[in-house]
């Protein structure tokens, strides 16, 4: 799912269905070598925090930490996925996937509303901003006027 979103963002600024095929894809792989370059010991709970913000790095880190309870023929149960492996849990993995999944849409449905296309307009950088203003403007100025006429 988080995948979708960070598909959703990436088709945003791409016009054309080719190009925004082939740039999701490259992307997909190569994030995979992001999670290998922080795999390990190495690397601390914070950053590979970080560095999972990036949906397959996130899916790397959970499945390394399956792969490793499957290894030790324990399985993964709840209380397994909930133990650390270096430094990273598999509950975390589905968590930071959850939150991926949420950021990457938003984002994606922010770069949909901003990019330009072919047909109709594109609404400006700041527009959830300024609807947020604009409403409160608007019931200021009628609280306002009913306020005169008293």
């Amino acid at each position: 799912m988080n995948l979708f979103g960070l598909s959703f963002g990436i088709t945003a600024w791409l016009q054309s269905k080719k190009s925004s095929a082939t740039a999701a894809s490259l992307i997909h792989l190569m994030s995979y070598y992001v999670a290998f370059a922080f795999s390990g010991y190495g690397s601390s709970t914070k950053t590979k925090y970080i560095v999972s913000l990036i949906p397959n790095c996130a899916m790397a880190f959970a499945v390394q930490h399956l792969f490793n309870c499957e290894f030790e023929g324990s399985g993964l149960s709840l209380d397994m996925a909930s133990l650390e492996f270096q430094n990273f849990s598999f509950m975390n993995g589905i968590l930071m996937l959850t939150f991926d999944f949420v950021l990457w849409g938003m984002i994606g449905l922010y770069f949909d509303q901003v990019a330009p296309r072919q047909y109709g307009s594109a609404k400006k950088w700041y527009f959830p901003v300024n609807q947020l203003f604009s409403s409160k403007k608007v019931d200021l100025l009628n609280e306002i006027k009913l306020g005169d006429e008293e």
